[in-house]
C-alpha cells in the first residue's frame, strides 16, 4: 500500500476557520469519491515549527490518501472524480505539494491516540530521518508511537496549473503523544537539533474521513 500526501497551503484571502470547514465539508466528500481510494485522513495544522528557508511553502494541512499501489493511484487520479477535486482546489488553496510514501512500520505497534505530530524531511535520506526521529522522539516521555514513511515516488504533481514546491522530500514522519505539552516540546527539539532535522514539524488534529481498509 502507498500513502499519497498533499501538503496544502491555505489561500491568503480565506480565513483559517473557513479553510478548515471547506477542506473537511466540501473537499473531503469530493476526494472520498476518487476511484481505488482505500483510506483518507485530513491533518489540520494547529502549530508549526520550521527551519527557515527550505523552499517548501507554508503547510496548513496534510492529507493522507491510501491506495493499493502506484497503478491504482494513477488510475484514480486520472478520473473525473479527481478532476472535480482539482477544480475545487482553487476555491481555498494556494499550493499543494505531493509526497508519495511507503508506509513505515510503527515502532511500538501501540493503539494510536492522543496528540499527533507530523514532520517533513527534505534533502537528507530517509534513513537519516529515521535515525533523527529515533533519537528525539523514540525516548520521549508520554510517547504513544511513531513511524517514518519514506518517499517512494518523486515528481508527482496534482496538476500543472496548481502551484507546488519542487523540493526533494525524502520522508514524512508521524508520532502520537499522550499529552500536548510533550508534543510541543518535541516539535521544538525535532527542528532545532541537527542537520538531519525536518524542515517543518507540526502539531495536527487528525480527522478520519475514510478508515484504511
Amino acid at each position: 500500500m502507498i500513502i499519497r500526501s498533499g501538503l496544502i497551503q491555505n489561500r491568503p484571502d480565506v480565513e483559517p476557520t473557513g479553510f478548515a470547514r471547506h477542506w473537511r465539508e466540501v473537499h473531503g466528500p469530493l476526494a472520498r469519491k476518487v476511484p481505488n481510494l482505500r483510506g483518507y485522513v485530513q491533518n489540520l495544522v494547529t502549530r508549526r515549527v520550521t527551519s527557515g528557508e527550505s523552499g517548501l511553502h507554508l503547510v496548513d494541512g496534510i492529507s493522507q490518501l491510501w491506495f493499493d499501489d502506484v497503478d491504482a493511484m494513477t488510475a484514480g487520479t486520472n478520473s473525473p472524480e479527481q478532476r472535480a477535486c482539482i477544480e475545487d482546489i482553487s476555491r481555498f488553496l494556494s499550493g499543494v505539494t505531493l509526497a508519495i510514501q511507503k508506509p513505515g512500520g510503527w515502532a511500538r505497534g501501540a493503539l494510536r491516540k492522543g496528540f499527533k505530530l507530523m514532520a517533513v524531511f527534505v534533502g537528507a535520506d530517509a534513513e537519516a530521518a529515521g535515525n533523527h526521529m529515533a533519537a528525539i522522539v523514540g525516548g520521549a516521555e508520554d510517547l504513544v508511537d511513531y513511524r517514518v514513511n519514506p518517499v517512494a515516488v518523486r515528481g508527482v504533481v496534482v496538476d500543472e496549473a496548481v502551484a507546488s514546491s519542487r523540493v526533494p522530500i525524502v520522508a514524512i514522519a508521524e508520532a502520537w503523544f499522550e499529552t500536548d505539552d510533550v508534543r510541543n516540546r518535541v516539535l521544538d527539539l525535532l527542528v532545532r537539533t541537527s542537520d538531519a532535522s525536518p524542515v517543518a514539524a507540526m502539531a495536527v488534529t487528525e480527522t478520519v474521513l475514510m478508515p484504511v481498509n
